[in-house]
């Protein structure tokens, strides 16, 4: 009987070491690569801006933008961004004028510059689920060429037949056009800290989405390249 409880104690002091080597062979699963939100990020967004409007003028400016970062473990921010910027000037309604002298304006306005996407460093920092962004633009960062024009739309009526010119009609007059360039001053479009959520076993997500009477921001960024 008591050689029986002998073996019995064997043979389950065996079972024990084979399950626990058994467990140390096990390879670990390595856990969700995305557990943390530092890394490389990747994003892009849109920005747009109502400056002017009423019942004649309409003036928007507006930024597509595409970036990256390094999100570092104490939560630094640093990257890049290269925003694409346009404008535009439209004026409508205008007063006119018609009879022996027409008078019929136009004035506009748009970006002409031959390149205007510019190229900024990128800062901000991740904390308690958000992150803020900034675009570091210099002072005497190179400026947006936008050109005004204008003009002024005179015709003169010929049907009466004192002024010959064909079947008759009106005479359009060359009164001149008023074409100014002038500098438009980048801008960040970063405006508010986005919300960081984790997807269920992917990456991590940055989102900003915001609009107002005059404005709108829209920007999403993701984890690309986790590091631990």
């Amino acid at each position: 009987m008591n050689a029986r409880i002998a073996r019995l104690a064997l043979s389950l002091v065996s079972l024990a070491t084979l399950a626990a080597c058994g467990t140390e062979r096990t390879p670990s699963s390595g856990g969700d690569p995305f557990a943390t939100p530092f890394g490389y990020w990747e994003g892009k967004g849109t920005f747009a801006i109502t400056d002017m409007k009423d019942d004649y003028r309409h003036m928007e400016r507006t930024a597509k933008f595409e970036l990256w970062f390094n999100v570092r473990d104490e939560g630094e921010v640093t990257g890049e961004v290269e925003i694409l910027y346009d404008a535009n000037l439209t004026v409508k309604n205008l007063p006119q004028s018609t009879g022996l002298v027409t008078f019929a304006p136009e004035i506009g306005g748009k970006v002409t510059d031959p390149d205007p996407s510019r190229r900024y460093p990128l800062e901000g920092r991740y904390a308690d689920g958000g992150m803020v962004l900034k675009a570091l633009i210099a002072d005497d960062a190179a400026p947006i060429m936008f050109t005004y024009r204008a003009t002024a739309g005179l015709g003169i009526d010929v049907t009466g037949g004192q002024v010959a010119v064909g079947g008759g009609g009106t005479e359009m007059v060359n009164a001149g056009e008023i074409s100014e360039e002038m500098p438009m001053t980048p801008f960040d479009p970063f405006v508010a800290a986005g919300e960081v959520m984790k997807r269920p076993n992917g990456p991590h997500v940055a989102r900003h989405e915001s609009r107002t009477e005059k404005r709108s921001v829209q920007w999403t960024a993701t984890q690309v390249n986790p590091t631990r």
